[in-house]
């Protein structure tokens, strides 16, 4: 199915005229042409090269006086049938797209698609996406994807293009992937959005970024070295990693508890939800909604929860001092 040609016209970096709504006075004048009703309006006029002329109209309606003349209410619904003939036939949008030969998909800007992509999909608040996902996203767009190939059209992006962009753009392995991932996910959108028809060829499944390398190799500590990192921490910090240890859980999980996900009896956490960056949400996933044991901080906890005063269920575990 080919898009609507409106919004054709708009990710392809088309011009669109405005929609206005006008309602100018009439007014009466008399000058050596005699004395008559006229008002001032403003019009569009779409140019060849695609750009819109604004230009301030004079229109006469007729005489004021003299046996043709005409009362100003006759010469206010003169001016309102006019205006409505300029703002009808068909939609300006529509008038714009006839103006012009419909655009190639492939003319489709980039940017103007990963706009549309962020508008409604990443910041809609309907789709409901993790606010650390979220700003993600938004990061590289604006930090690394659009100032490379917001002006590119998409039937114009090579894979040897890309990749060698990714090369130079990225630090990391895991950037390379991430940029790639994202720019992917906007093309299925629009194949989903049937922008882009089921048989256009994502260019980003060309891309292949190799086999995995690291900037640092991997090192997992000791237990003599855990021990010496946890010696130089204190409450919360400590007990909020010793709890990632013990449990396996996510520190966003972790800094999500509050009272009543805590029973010291049972020795055990419940995680029902999440909190990263002052975003409270479910788990991660529908399998992270889950029950942990404790075990031996199970005292630490007691100490823990004496020392800050928490006894009502909705307090959390681990409170910002200036804001709890």
């Amino acid at each position: 199915m080919q898009p609507n040609e409106a919004t054709l016209l708009a990710l392809t970096g088309g011009v669109k005229l405005k929609m206005r709504v006008q309602h100018p006075k009439v007014h009466q004048r008399e000058d050596r042409k005699g004395t008559y009703w006229f008002f001032r309006y403003w019009h569009d006029e779409l140019l060849a090269n695609g750009s819109v002329k604004t230009s301030r109209k004079f229109h006469t309606i007729g005489p004021s006086k003299g046996e043709s003349k005409l009362t100003k209410r006759e010469a206010e619904a003169e001016r309102d049938n006019l205006l409505n003939r300029l703002n009808a036939a068909p939609t300006r949008a529509e008038a714009a797209v006839q103006a012009q030969e419909p655009p190639e998909v492939g003319a489709i800007l980039f940017g103007k698609l990963a706009e549309m992509w962020r508008y409604d999909y990443v910041d809609n608040p309907k789709i409901r996406l993790a606010e650390p996902t979220r700003i993600k996203y938004n990061s590289r767009l604006d930090c690394h994807i659009l100032p490379r190939w917001k002006d590119a059209r998409i039937s114009e992006m090579r894979s040897k293009e890309i990749l060698d962009w990714l090369q130079g753009e990225c630090t990391s392995w895991y950037m390379m992937v991430d940029l790639r991932n994202i720019m992917s996910g906007i093309f299925t959108k629009a194949q989903e959005w049937e922008i882009l028809s089921e048989t256009f060829a994502n260019p980003m499944s060309r891309v292949k970024v190799g086999r995995k390398w690291m900037v640092r190799p991997e090192h997992i500590l000791s237990e003599e070295e855990t021990m010496q990192v946890l010696a130089g921490l204190e409450d919360p910090h400590l007990l909020i990693c010793e709890t990632c240890l013990s449990t396996g859980a996510r520190i966003s999980e972790v800094l999500g508890l509050t009272l009543k996900h805590l029973d010291l009896e049972k020795g055990i956490i419940q995680i029902r939800q999440r909190h990263c960056r002052g975003d409270i949400d479910v788990p991660k996933t529908k399998n992270s909604r889950r029950t942990l044991t404790l075990g031996t901080l199970v005292a630490r906890y007691k100490e823990w929860l004496s020392t800050k005063n928490i006894n009502r269920p909705e307090q959390w575990l681990f409170p910002q001092d200036e804001d709890p």
